[in-house]
């Protein structure tokens, strides 16, 4: 008797080969590290291509998933006991010394086809991005529980620096128009500046990730977060954010403080770069200077200045005049004189002087004419002190405050100036009587026709007739003496 025992095995009675299949395991933040760029056709099978998209660091970490492989044979789950994952061609671009044959991960159904790689090695030409690339491939084989193999699956990818291909933003920018101005640097007397412009090219895919600032400060562009907040409240700093090819920005800085008590060039510094402020990429720096006149443009009086006045910044930091001139209400005013030994002398070294000598004169024509009045009958012109229209002393004190005024002197300060003078040809007085004691012999009468012709000339001129009548009376004396 014979024995036969028959036996079944599901896993070894197989019909069908596994088969292998694999994607991207699109995680968060991937959509900015990979991107699909076509299909690579091998016999007939087209494989996808994708870009990777390396970081700041020069590398970036892919995941895989195979668990839609299976096994048509299996009664429970994929079927899969084994996935081997070969990766070949992984070398920099133009680098010939690598393994040919590629590095091979062997996973086991534990871990239901998830596997991770990192990519480092940059691909494409990094000095021609024009130029063809090489690229990388992951091949995928699984294999059954009856140690049956699938077919190939493979995956290509191209790998890239992370500023790669990315065009520098390239824009336009200058003062606003109203003020713009032809030569360089631009003189300024605003309380602020602008600076406006445009995005020409640069931000790829229409994304939006442009930025611009500017600041009086170099540092303050590269400054934290926190720096660049306080920055803002002063407006020293401002930014324009999320721009777009033919975008337009305008950013505006306060210049208070920024004036000095003497001219001076500030520098305004801008910023453009593509991305977000901790995730920046291509930044390209531009400055514009700025001429700031002193105390904003208010130009200085000549004479003020020639009389020693200055700028100075008080303590606040505004500008002041120094000096013996005044600046008020936009004017400058001269100085006002007053009375004592320094004004008396200054009002003599100038245009007072003929006046004070006018008065000393005026005086002892006077009295010299009350005397020629009692010892002559002559029908020359009468020069008594009542035919001349004064009324002595007080009233020629009067006519002088009066032509002081005139003059654009205050009342205050006539007044004491003829004071002053009158007291002096008081004192003068005297000595002028004592000259003529001889009644007629001390002053020679004068010639009528000499005196018209000295009253027609200062009438002329413009002198109304009481003083044209003074001064002709004087000067016609002085000739009556040099004829002696």
């Amino acid at each position: 008797m014979i024995t036969v025992t028959v036996e079944t095995n599901d896993v070894y009675a197989d019909s069908f080969q596994p088969t292998a299949d694999a994607e991207i395991d699109m995680r968060e933040g991937y959509a900015e590290q990979v991107e699909f760029i076509g299909t690579n056709t091998i016999l007939g099978d087209e494989w996808d291509v994708n870009r990777i998209i390396l970081d700041d660091s020069g590398a970036v970490t892919i995941y895989f998933d195979a668990s839609n492989s299976s096994d048509e044979d299996s009664l429970d789950g994929s079927g899969i006991e084994r996935y081997e994952w070969r990766v070949l061609f992984d070398a920099p671009y133009g680098d010939d010394d690598f393994a040919i044959t590629g590095h091979s991960f062997t996973q086991t159904a534990a871990s239901d086809g998830l596997f991770a790689y990192t990519f480092s090695n940059a691909t494409v030409n990094v000095d021609d991005p024009t130029a063809p690339s090489t690229q990388i491939r992951i091949e995928l084989v699984v294999y059954d529980g009856a140690d049956k193999y699938s077919e190939m699956h493979k995956m290509y990818f191209e790998i890239v620096p992370a500023d790669f291909g990315d065009e520098i933003p390239v824009f336009d920018y200058s003062l606003s128009v109203d003020q713009d101005c032809p030569q360089a640097p631009c003189r300024v007397e605003d309380e602020t500046i602008t600076v406006i412009g445009t995005i020409l090219a640069g931000n790829e895919g229409g994304e939006g990730d442009v930025t611009v600032e500017i600041a009086f400060s170099s540092e303050t562009l590269n400054a934290s977060g926190p720096e660049k907040f306080k920055a803002t409240g002063t407006n020293t700093y401002q930014k324009a954010v999320n721009l777009e090819d033919s975008d337009t920005f305008s950013l505006t800085l306060s210049l208070d403080g920024k004036y000095s008590n003497r001219s001076l060039v500030q520098t305004i510094y801008i910023k453009v770069y593509e991305g977000d402020e901790f995730n920046q990429r291509n930044a390209v720096y531009k400055q514009i200077d700025i001429s700031l006149p002193a105390c904003q443009g208010v130009e200085a009086n000549d004479e003020a200045e020639a009389a020693g006045g200055e700028w100075i910044l008080d303590e606040d930091g505004n500008c002041v005049w120094s000096g013996e001139w005044t600046f008020e209400n936009g004017e400058w005013k001269a100085p006002q004189s007053t009375s004592g030994e320094d004004s008396a002398e200054s009002a003599i070294e100038g245009l007072l002087v003929p006046a004070l000598i006018g008065i000393i004169l005026i005086v002892v024509v006077l009295f010299t004419l009350l005397f020629i009045r009692k010892g002559s009958e002559d029908d020359t012109q009468d020069f008594s002190v009542d035919a001349s229209g004064f009324g002595g002393v007080m009233d020629q004190t009067e006519q002088y405050v009066q032509q002081l005024i005139a003059q654009g002197y205050p009342e205050e300060t006539a007044r004491a100036y003829a004071q002053q003078y009158a007291s002096q040809a008081a004192a003068a007085a005297p000595a002028a009587a004592a000259t003529v004691a001889a009644p007629v012999a001390a002053a020679p009468a004068m010639d009528d026709a000499v005196y018209q012709q000295y009253y027609q000339q200062f009438t002329a001129q413009g002198y109304d007739p009481q003083t044209a009548a003074t001064y002709a009376q004087q000067y016609a004396l002085q000739y009556a003496q040099s004829q002696q």
